[in-house]
Parts: structure tokens; sequence; C-alpha cells
């Protein structure tokens, strides 16, 4: 048994993002059950704008305290602009405890939008951003300048008449897994703190494609981020293993299989963020050299009718072709459109090494790896993972992927705990 890790990690994830740290005092507690993952991932009454029946819902766990936040709603409020026919914008109150004059400005906001509805509440949310007064004659003067009567405003604050909503609030956060803020939802996947507004531009046009591939099936457009979103539900997984993973005979790998670090990657195609990710991976070998070696699994998510299929081609190019094969075809896959047919992913592995198409094409025709992509899956859910890029980094799990100060932080104490 490897020694325990250090309870840090967790941390380090929202350090780089935004601000991480306990909720706030009022947090539901056994007394106050929380709500099932997919109970929580509805929206239904909470503040919106944006299309009904947008192709991307993103739901944004904020505190009105928090500078990172105030950061993210300017680049909001450009997504917005930029997606107005395909982007719907939901919030979720999610005060920090050490915020105190968070939780005033959140039952604020409740009380405006009571008032006014949605066009209150965003006009009081701008505001508040915009100039960062949580004073009680601050967010007085923003709730009139909603529309809302600033006296009732007042009032609510003082009587906390809106206490039980922010606390509902936190405990749709609380049950997903959100210690932090700001914390988006983008159709179901966690997206950590505020990423620039070209990272998250392309997140969203990922995760647009994804649903119109969906739309061109047949799903009605009105259902396909809800549909998304809930196959994605689930519980948030355990974040330390009792043993590393085994590496399955035949799974992709990059790095000496000695080395004291094993870096178990799950991914899908299509994959939102995984060419950001991909970059840190690399990064990250870099910095382990001989430390670290990567093991590529696959989850391909039953929202991605393909995915399976583009798992076992990859499976096919590493054994053809080694690592080089196997990224050599990850890299022609990065602009292929999400459904792709047995013949389009041999013409893909030809164009990408043309000494990949005969393999490639016989193992497709066989379905060889079908049951190693299968394991894979199955690992996957037994590890609690619902989204991709997922990460196992020694014990650790980083079930949302992570930037490279993240896998960084969690590579070094998985090597320090491999030291004899």
């Amino acid at each position: 048994m490897l020694p325990p890790m250090r309870p840090r990690l967790l941390v380090l994830l929202l350090v780089s993002f935004g601000c991480a740290g306990a909720t706030s005092a009022r947090t539901p507690t056994a007394e106050a059950p929380l709500p099932s993952p997919r109970e929580a991932l509805q929206t239904r009454g909470a503040p919106s704008r944006g299309p009904a029946d947008a192709l991307v819902t993103l739901v944004e766990f904020s505190d009105f305290e928090c500078p990172y936040c105030a950061r993210a709603a300017a680049v909001l409020e450009q997504l917005g602009e930029r997606f107005p026919d395909d982007l719907r914008l939901v919030f979720r109150h999610f005060p920090l405890s050490f915020h105190e004059d968070a939780r005033p400005a959140h039952e604020a906001a409740v009380e405006v939008r009571a008032q006014g509805g949605d066009a209150a509440f965003w006009a009081f949310h701008d505001r508040i951003y915009a100039t960062g007064d949580l004073s009680l004659a601050g967010l007085a003067a923003a709730a009139e300048a909603a529309g809302a009567n600033p006296a009732r405003v007042r009032r609510a604050i003082a009587a906390e008449a809106h206490a039980g909503t922010v606390d509902e609030d936190l405990a749709v956060g609380v049950s997903l897994g959100v210690t932090g803020t700001p914390t988006f939802l983008l159709n179901g996947r966690l997206v950590l703190g505020a990423p620039p507004p070209d990272v998250f531009a392309a997140l969203i046009d990922q995760a647009r494609a994804e649903a119109q591939a969906l739309v061109a099936s047949g799903v009605p457009r009105s259902e396909v981020s809800r549909r998304i979103t809930e196959a994605l539900g689930g519980p948030p997984p355990d974040p330390e293993l009792a043993e590393p993973l085994a590496i399955p005979t035949g799974a992709p790998q990059q790095g000496p299989s000695t080395a004291p670090v094993v870096v178990h990657v799950f991914t899908d195609h299509p994959c939102v963020g995984c060419d950001a990710f991909h970059a840190d991976l690399a990064r990250l070998r870099r910095a382990f050299g001989g430390d670290l070696q990567v093991v590529h699994r696959a989850y391909p998510l039953e929202v991605h009718p393909s995915a399976a299929l583009v798992a076992e081609a990859l499976v096919a190019a590493y054994a053809a072709g080694g690592a080089a094969g196997h990224d050599a075809l990850r890299a022609a896959l990065r602009q292929a459109p999400p459904a792709l047919s047995e013949a389009e992913l041999v013409a893909l592995a030809a164009d990408a090494r043309a000494e990949l198409e005969a393999p490639v094409a016989a193992a497709l025709a066989e379905r060889r790896h079908r049951a190693l992509v299968e394991a894979d899956r199955q690992e996957a859910r037994r590890l609690g993972l619902r989204v991709t890029p997922a990460v196992v980094i020694g014990r650790t799990v980083l079930p949302y992927g992570a930037d490279f100060r993240a896998l960084e932080a969690a590579a070094a104490l998985a090597l320090e705990a491999a030291a004899p």
C-alpha cells in the first residue's frame, strides 16, 4: 500500500482559476438532503438569458464577492453576443463562507428577480459586478437601477427572506462537486474557473458541434442540451483511489514502462476541451521525462454514437504504429466531424499515415479492440467519471481534466508517494 497523499490537491485545481474554499455557513446538512445529481442538473426556475432552445446551456455557479466571477461576467457578455442563437446562460447562487458580503447580495438578487423577473435580475447582476459595491446602500442602488423597490430589497435582506433559495443553489453545487467560483457546467461538463474568451468560445464551438450532430440525427433542437446534460449525470467520483489503476494489455502508452508515475487519460470523440488538455499533457511529459508514463484510455459517452468506433481505431493505430501511429490518428481526428463511419475512419487513418490504412481497416472490420474499449468504459464508470477528458495520476482522480499546474501538482505528489 502506498503512503497517503497530502490533502492539498483539490484546492490546487481551483486556485489558478478563481475563488476556492468552503461554501456558505448555511450549506445544507444531513437534515436537508442534497439533491441527486440528475435533479441538480435541472435548470428550471433559475435565472437565465438566451433562447430556451439553445444548443448549449452554460450554468454558472457564482459569488458576487469573487473577483474572478466579476471578470467572468464580462467574458459571458461577450459570449452571449457571439452566440446569440445557440447559447443560454443560467445563474446559480454560490456565496463562499469567507466572503462576508456575498450572501446578502445573493439574497438581494433573488428579491430583485421576485419583483421584476429575469430582466431585473440580470440588470442587478451586471451592475453589481461592474461596481463591486456590496454595501447595503450599494445593493439598494443596484436594485433601484434594475427597477426594483429598494426599500423592499432592504427588508428582504434583513429578514433573510430568500435564504432558502440561496441554500437550494448551494445544495445543487455541492451535489455536483462544486467547491469554488466561478464554476461552470457546459452542457453538463464541469469547467473550473473562467477560461480566456477565446478558449471559452472554442469550448462552446465544440459543444455546439456535438449538439448539431444530434440535431442532424433527428433529436429536436429543444431537447439536445437537456439530453446531453442528463446523460452526463452521476455522483462526483472519489478524489483518491486505494491503489493505482492497472494498465490494460494493449492500451496505447507513451513513456517508459518503468516510470514511477502513471497517468491514465480517459478521452472521447468529440471531446470538449481536449485540445488544450493534450497540450498541457505534452508539457507535463516534458517536465517529468522518464518519471512519467501516459496510458490512453477510452471513455466513449453514449451521447456520441461514433465514439466507441473511434476509440477502437486509435487502439488499432497504436498496435500498428506505436505511439507515433496513435498520435498521428488522434491529430487527424481534431478536425474531424463528431459522427464518423468506419470507412471515414479508415480514410482518416490513411491520411494520417499511409501505413495505418490496412491495419486499421482490418481491426475495425473484425471489431478486434471492442473488448478493450468496453473494459475502459466500464472502468471509467466504476471510478464515477462522467465527462472527458478525465485523468487519474497515481491514485489521484482529476475527474474534469485539469490545467498544467494541477497536472504538475498531482504528478509531483504521486512521484513523492512512489519514492522508497
